[in-house]
């Protein structure tokens, strides 16, 4: 979207994050060594620090100086890239020394990795500043030429993450810069999507624009370039604003998996909207002196940015592709993370889409009735609201609920296609327990019609009277299996997930007696104080209500609600055990 953000480049420097002691001065490789992995399974010790070379053939491997691990490198998703080609990037992870600093990156090439480690053990042997400034990344930028880049941001993120997970190359791009000029060729210079320009890549779909012409639109018979995946089944697209601390765990957890990710800003200046904007983003810092669900503990963020070096008029391979830091405060009217642009200007995180990286293991559509072709043919999937109640029209994406409430399935039906589906169609509903038991099965037909790029939801809803007992589920959902319809893909027909059903407490009822009373204090206080033997998992979460473990300030407030004080927690709530 329009170039609204300029971040400036932020160090990782001691006095960011906590000062640094030096340790005895090292010399040669006394006292270094790496406890390795080889990409053949082998375990080996290594003396000193590996090379890129070195690197290049290891799986993992942990950087140990005087006996302590230091870093800890890994080859991104070496389980799936084994005999295949492989994306060829590793993870860093490290704490900073003398700091609760911890931090995480993506998309090192073996060169960059042997510079991280070759800071890391500088700032033991002399206690220099720790710095990750100029780490050069995966990183295209606009021009701003005649070529009409200046609102694809969007393509610019796409174009970096299709060639950190390898899919570029699969699809004979050299780099980033390349494959974003396809971009810049194929589109009209609007504002986009990146999930949807990953539709554009990999299927030749053009749905953005379906869905909301003023979108940027592609060439008919562009892109369209590795039709045996369905992009859908590679890239999925989360929330950050309004799921806050959620979110940012789902995002860290993608990273963690090997996916690329993009962010999606909203920018605001002086707290007005004022546009959007799409970033590439390798990796996180957190600070563990606080708790994961602490907000806290979210420091900042690593980015690459189609704007912040723009080559004006220039070839953009002529631009630095730069690593930017950026520091997380967090914003409880939004629920969600920004940082700062400039004294007037800030970027609160929206929702971030990832897509899996390439190996041979990625599952790819198999059946001959397939047409391969989202632009003229419907592409069905399903998932469905659950609720345990339906008086009203407000439909949730639950997956954990009460134990033997009835509970009902909206099926939802998708169409990630260009062309819009009208018709009958058979959909399969199955509910299994832990042990493979069925406890629902369901088949019948609805007819619907849905449009490129749309969802519909069903006017009646499969009904679980009486609900489950506690316990996990398997919920299993198939739309059109016999291939009745003619579709561009069939392996995404189908979709299941884990269904938690728990038993309900009251939040500071510790003792269950249905009821927070001043026996739920004391009990806390023996617990902290070692009288009891101790407490099942269940009563812990009762007793927890103040923060991630049980302390004296949850009895506290438990005095204070039954004294009728004001307390700011849900005291005396349903709660779904975890």
């Amino acid at each position: 979207m329009k170039k609204l953000l300029c971040v400036l480049s932020l160090l990782l420097t001691a006095a960011m994050l906590g000062s640094m002691t030096a340790v005895a001065a090292v010399e040669g490789d006394g006292g270094i060594y790496a406890e390795a992995v080889t990409v053949d399974g082998d375990e080996v010790i290594l003396a000193g620090a590996p090379d890129p070379q070195m690197i290049s053939a290891l799986e993992s491997y942990d950087l140990m100086i005087e006996e302590e691990p230091v870093l800890t490198v890994e080859q991104q998703l070496p389980e799936l890239t084994a005999g295949a080609d492989n994306n060829g990037y590793f993870s860093a992870d490290f704490t900073i020394p003398d700091t609760t600093k911890q931090v995480f990156l993506v998309g090192l090439s073996a060169d960059k990795v042997e510079e991280i480690q070759g800071k890391i053990i500088e700032n033991y042997a002399v206690g220099a500043d720790f710095k990750l400034e100029d780490l050069s990344f995966i990183d295209t930028e606009k021009t701003r030429e005649a070529d009409g880049d200046d609102y694809l941001c969007w393509a610019a993120s796409a174009s970096n993450i299709l060639t950190y997970t390898g899919w570029a190359e699969k699809a004979g791009f050299e780099t980033t810069d390349d494959l974003f000029e396809d971009y810049i060729a194929s589109f009209t210079n609007k504002a986009g999507d990146p999930y949807y320009g990953f539709g554009w890549f990999f299927n030749g779909a053009n749905t953005a624009a379906l869905i909301n012409p003023s979108s940027a639109s592609a060439t008919a018979g562009t892109g369209g370039y590795l039709t045996d995946y369905a992009y859908d089944m590679l890239s999925k697209t989360s929330d950050v604003m309004t799921d806050g601390v959620n979110g940012m765990t789902q995002l860290q957890q993608k990273l963690r998996e090997g996916c690329g990710v993009i962010l999606s800003l909203d920018i605001r200046y002086q707290g007005t909207p004022a546009g959007g904007h799409a970033v590439s983003c390798w990796g996180y810092i957190v600070d563990t002196a606080y708790d994961s669900a602490d907000t806290d503990y979210y420091a900042g963020l690593f980015l690459t940015d189609s704007d912040s070096d723009e080559q004006r008029n220039k070839d953009r391979r002529e631009a630095p592709d730069i690593l930017k830091l950026v520091s997380l405060t967090y914003d409880s009217s939004l629920d969600s993370f920004s940082f700062d642009l400039d004294p007037n200007n800030y970027a609160t995180l929206d929702k971030f889409t990832y897509l899996v990286p390439y190996s041979g293991d990625v599952e790819k559509e198999a059946s001959a009735d397939a047409t391969k072709d989202k632009v003229n043919s419907p592409d069905l999937s399903i998932s469905a609201y659950l609720d345990t109640d339906l008086s009203g029209s407000a439909y949730q994406w639950q997956k954990k609920i009460e134990s033997n409430t009835t509970f009902y399935y909206t099926p939802v039906m998708m169409n990630a296609a260009d062309t819009g589906y009208s018709g009958s169609t058979g959909i399969n509903v199955t509910v299994t327990d832990a042990g493979g038991n069925s406890v629902l099965n369901r088949r019948f037909s609805s007819s619907f019609s849905v449009g490129p790029g749309y969802y519909t939801h069903f006017g009646t809803s499969l009904t679980k009277s009486g609900g489950l007992p506690e316990g996990d589920y398997t919920v299993m959902m198939t739309v059109n299996g016999d291939h009745a319809v003619t579709e561009a893909y069939y392996y995404n027909n189908t979709c299941s997930f884990t269904l938690q059903v728990r038993d309900s407490y009251l939040l500071g009822d510790t003792d269950n007696s249905g009821e927070v009373e001043i026996m739920d204090a004391t009990a806390i206080q023996r617990y902290l104080a070692d009288y009891d033997d101790g407490a099942d998992e269940k009563t812990l979460q009762r007793a927890k209500i103040t923060g991630a473990g049980v302390n004296i300030m949850d009895a506290t407030v438990i005095q204070r609600y039954i004294a009728r004080y004001s307390v700011n927690y849900p005291v005396g709530g349903k709660k779904l055990y975890d």
